[in-house]
């Protein structure tokens, strides 16, 4: 899990925010009530801040192939839901992320926004990815609440391992540098490669 470094809200959503205090999630992205460039922007500011990866599992992400994901979910955090820094930039799969977490959330789930948490999770060499500490419980769940060792998380991982197992330092850190272009994402398991 790569960390992110949260940025201040676009001010156009700030604003917006202010003019509607009782809207629903619903209301926003609706072109009947104009919102649709500010979600879009917010999402767009999402994705730049997490180096267009998915802030659980590092896939790639776009524009049209993301969502706009609640740390926190909206049905037991009603407060939240409109709150920036619970926002992240997650995938469409259903087999893990945000669509799989649902109502998932609990108080220790590690989250991309923790400073240590790329520090909490490790690979193995088929594709699992597993808390470095095995007593730790809350990144073992988190695991398991976003659904991060899925077949096709695991299956890519693999690839990429195998892919750079028998690479020099220098040849891995030009893929970390282009991840997001030459492997489809997977920051921290090109990490994971670097000797």
């Amino acid at each position: 899990m790569k960390h992110i470094s949260r940025q201040e809200s676009p001010d156009s959503f700030e604003k917006w925010k202010a003019r509607n205090r009782s809207a629903h999630w619903g209301e926003f992205g609706n072109e009947k009530n104009h919102t649709v460039e500010i979600k879009r922007e917010v999402k767009e500011k999402l994705l730049s801040q997490q180096n267009n990866l998915c802030g659980y599992c590092e896939v790639a992400v776009q524009l049209d192939d993301s969502h706009i994901e609640h740390l926190k979910d909206r049905n037991n955090y009603p407060r939240e839901m409109f709150d920036y820094d619970n926002f992240i930039a997650s995938c469409q799969y259903t087999d893990s992320c945000g669509h799989y977490k649902g109502t998932g959330y609990f108080s220790g789930i590690v989250s991309p926004f923790d400073n240590n948490c790329e520090q909490r999770f490790t690979y193995t060499g088929n594709g699992k990815i597993i808390p470095v500490d095995e007593n730790d419980s809350d990144a073992l769940n988190t695991i398991e609440v976003l659904g991060l060792n899925c077949k096709r998380l695991k299956d890519r991982r693999v690839s990429i391992i195998k892919t750079l197992e028998l690479a020099d330092n220098d040849f891995v850190s030009q893929y970390l540098s282009n991840c997001e272009d030459w492997l489809g994402g997977f920051y921290t398991v090109v990490k994971y490669m670097q000797k």
